[in-house]
């Protein structure tokens, strides 16, 4: 279940709503003036990693985390 960025387009409010299916992105309205006339924004997303992934900081590579 995605999380979408809103833009109002009554009140130029932004705010994030937790989207379960596309009809339920049909009944947004604005968290400030209740319009329904919103437009999600384009965003970004967030990735995570761990360390037997390979990525981050490695104590092989003298980047540890760990260190003094």
């Amino acid at each position: 279940m995605p999380i979408y960025v809103y833009t109002c387009q009554s009140c130029g409010t932004e705010f994030e709503e937790l989207v379960f299916n596309a009809a339920a992105e049909q009944k947004i309205v604005c968290s400030s003036c209740q319009s329904n006339d919103v437009k999600r924004k384009m965003s970004t997303f967030a990735t995570t990693t761990s360390e037997s992934s390979g990525a981050g900081p490695s104590c092989a590579t003298g980047t540890c985390p760990f260190a003094n």
